[in-house]
């Protein structure tokens, strides 16, 4: 398995393990205390298989993280939700003689008022406003998938009242990146009892006012009743014994002992004991609420009574959801919006890789790391499939019987170690599995009605279209081989013919599918089907509003066939023509099957298929959208970044992204140059002044660029996510055209 997993486990082993190569190396970063944890556990975890028993708990509950640290999150928003729960923590009621001593203590003198008061902003008045947690440049690889940082309110430690910090608190992010299960692993940790109130109920105001009611009012304590467990065991010693009394004992006065009086000595003992017992017993606990963001029509008056909830309660709330537009943000006193990243990729394929080992599956690295693309990186999806799949005994003519182990008498099953003997199995996940239809794959009866069958599969399940033959096939690079290949110019003519007959058949085919090959907005749309009854609606969220625009589902067609049947004939034209000139042009191997169809499938999830909306255009641009010099007015000033996309993207954007792309690569260039001047080349603090950039530099003040020319209103992260691929490779023109002019090195555009 080590060679599998990138984490460096090897520094987990024991140093009696390690030979002298391993000592000898420097050591390595810190491995994740997930990794740590399953690797572990291999030594001593016997799967429900080795012990001939029944696995009752499925994967991603079975290895949940245990702790905080645990979390497979990049980010700082962990750490903080631990170190909030800390700061709600409900203490138990305080002795009445406490309270005496508290109410004969001295009152303060009063403080005469100044002319000041109120002048001087206080820091706990600067505290109660969200700030970001960090910037977008300071996080991970993963985190462009995120738009936005997460934001929350400052934490006074030091002095902090707890009764000022908001009691609820929203985590948003995708599917499977850890949401619920840092909650519970935080809860865990601190000795939290979790209520949870997830989507797959009825959630109105009264249920929820039924449910968590009373719970949010009166906080849990664990009740020592010892006095009603020793009358219970005295009745039971006595009905084993023979010797229970009679019923007229039942009906007899019973005697009261007088109590004596203690001293007030004594007395202060037992109220101090009492005091550490009451705040022993008490019992944190925390409402957790799943997937707020999806409500229906018979949820009403959830968000009023939810928050009627959270104003008397002092109890912590947790929100979770994955749209963050569906929850009333104006309306809620929150702590921080915590925004959950998926799992870096690294870290994800090595645990699945150390739990599927757990239990006893030995899988390649590339097979989880295509599933988990595949599932869009969601964790807990990878997780269930691994468990569908990997099961043991795969194959086995007898149904797994022959893959049993003796362990009995007891110690027949351990090595020379004596370790106890489990039963492996090799690479039972193989990449793409469960992908495609295998079987009508493979019956096809030749090469063109298998490329048939592939192209009509992936685009079925997965909406890729393999029949674009000339990016699938690589048409391209064989087209740009040909004069090398064909030195006769008349021969090439033809040749290039044949590729005008190729394309102008793929037009022909688009015609004959006629939108049924569409995607989203270019999907056919079905006017039949009446008008949708009231009942009908209420299974809709009230979140987004509901718009009848259902697909056209035909449920015989032969558009797509006779569209895949033409451009497979096509190719075959083509290669025809291109292999009586030359053989090498078009490779007889390269047929579609199941194993190529994998693989261009596992291009295409690879790739980053995120789409630009108007959203991201805002997150990044909108700062800059308005000048800090207009003047105030009743009126709204138009902008650029108002108008069509077409326009921002075409023309505004490249022109700001080239901007900050320079001083990104200006800001770093800097960076360099303060560790190479520090002494003996340790870092320092760099001075952001113009003075000092020119000093660094070697040039003159005036012409020396500022620090950012937008300031730093603008996220270079979030900027560049407006781009694709490739985008820096027109840059190099520019610089070149911008040094042919007699400008500064550092100043390729205006100072001011």
């Amino acid at each position: 398995m080590r060679s599998q997993i990138q984490s460096d486990v090897a520094s987990l082993t024991s140093r009696r393990d390690m030979d002298e190569d391993d000592l000898a190396r420097e050591p390595s970063k810190p491995v994740h205390p997930a990794v740590d944890r399953h690797w572990q556990s291999l030594a001593g975890q016997l799967s429900a298989f080795d012990r001939s028993t029944c696995e009752s708990m499925s994967w991603v509950s079975k290895y949940a993280p245990m702790s905080s640290p645990e979390v497979l999150q990049p980010g700082r928003e962990v750490a903080l939700l631990k170190q909030w729960l800390e700061m709600l923590r409900v203490q138990g009621v305080e002795s009445a003689g406490d309270g005496s001593a508290k109410s004969k203590s001295e009152t303060r003198r009063k403080k005469r008022k100044s002319k000041l008061d109120g002048f001087i902003v206080d820091s706990e008045d600067e505290s109660g406003e969200m700030n970001e947690l960090s910037d977008l440049e300071d996080q991970p690889p993963s985190a462009k998938r995120r738009s936005r940082p997460s934001v929350a309110r400052s934490l006074n430690l030091a002095g902090k009242d707890p009764s000022k910090l908001a009691n609820t608190i929203l985590i948003s992010g995708p599917h499977g990146s850890g949401k619920s299960a840092s909650v519970y692993a935080v809860a865990k940790e601190l000795g939290f009892e979790v209520f949870e109130i997830n989507s797959s109920t009825r959630r109105s105001g009264k249920d929820i006012l039924e449910r968590v009611g009373d719970m949010t009012r009166n906080h849990l304590v664990q009740h020592h009743q010892s006095e009603a467990s020793e009358l219970t065991e005295a009745t039971e010693s006595e009905i084993s014994s023979g010797k229970q009394g009679m019923m007229t004992s039942f009906f007899k006065p019973k005697t009261v002992a007088e109590k004596k009086k203690k001293p007030g000595k004594t007395r202060t003992g037992v109220d101090t004991g009492a005091k550490s017992s009451s705040s022993k017993s008490q019992k944190q606990s925390l409402i957790l609420l799943e997937e707020v963001d999806i409500l229906f029509e018979e949820d009403k008056q959830f968000w009023a009574s939810l928050q009627s909830l959270m104003s008397q309660s002092k109890r912590p709330f947790v929100l979770t959801c994955n749209d963050e537009s569906a929850v009333p943000m104006n309306t809620l006193d929150l702590h921080g919006i915590f925004r959950f990243l998926p799992a870096p990729e690294s870290l994800a394929v090595d645990t699945c890789l150390l739990i599927a080992a757990n239990e006893g599956h030995a899988l390649k690295r590339n097979a989880v790391q295509a599933l988990y693309r595949c599932r869009d990186y969601d964790l807990r999806a990878t997780i269930t499939d691994l468990q569908f799949w990997c099961q043991i005994g795969v194959g086995d003519r007898r149904g797994g019987h022959d893959w049993f182990y003796l362990r009995w008498p007891q110690g027949i099953d351990l090595d020379k170690q004596g370790q106890a003997v489990r039963v492996i199995s090799e690479n039972t996940y193989e990449p793409g599995m469960g992908w495609l239809s295998r079987d009508r794959i493979i019956a096809a009866p030749d090469t063109p009605a298998m490329e048939r069958e592939a192209a009509e599969q992936a685009w079925h399940f997965w909406h890729q279209d393999l029949g674009d033959w000339h990016v699938s096939k690589d048409l391209k690079t064989l087209a740009a081989v040909l004069p090398a290949e064909i030195p006769n110019r008349r021969q090439r003519i033809r040749v290039l013919d044949a590729y005008t007959e190729y394309y102008d058949s793929l037009s022909s085919a688009d015609i004959c599918a006629a939108g049924v090959l569409g995607v989203e907005l270019d999907e056919v749309l079905d006017p039949t089907p009446p008008e949708m009854p009231e009942a009908a609606r209420h299974d809709f969220t009230v979140a987004q509003e509901l718009l009848e625009a259902d697909p056209l589902q035909p449920h015989f067609c032969l558009r797509v066939g006779v569209s895949s049947s033409i451009s497979a004939l096509a190719l075959d034209n083509l290669k025809a023509s291109a292999t009586a000139f030359s053989a090498a042009l078009i490779r007889k191997n390269d047929a579609y099957g199941e194993r190529k169809t994998i693989s261009i499938l596992e291009e295409a999830f690879a790739g980053d298929s995120r789409k630009l909306t108007r959203y991201d255009v805002a997150v990044a641009f909108d700062p800059i959208a308005v000048s800090p010099k207009a003047v105030t007015s009743m009126s709204l000033e138009p902008s650029v970044f108002d108008r069509t996309m077409t326009i921002i993207v075409m023309e505004v954007a490249p022109w700001v992204r080239g901007i900050v792309h320079y001083d990104d690569h200006l800001m770093q260039d800097r960076q360099r140059l303060n560790e190479l001047l520090g002494d003996g080349g340790r870092r320092k603090r760099m001075r952001t002044t113009r003075s000092a950039y020119s000093a660094l530099e070697g040039g003159e003040r005036r012409t020396t660029r500022k620090e950012r020319y937008f300031g730093d209103c603008l996220s270079t992260e979030a900027v560049m996510h407006t781009a694709g691929e490739g985008w820096q490779q027109i840059l190099p023109s520019r610089e070149k055209l911008m040094e042919s002019e007699d400008d500064p090195a550092s100043s390729p555009m205006s100072v001011e």
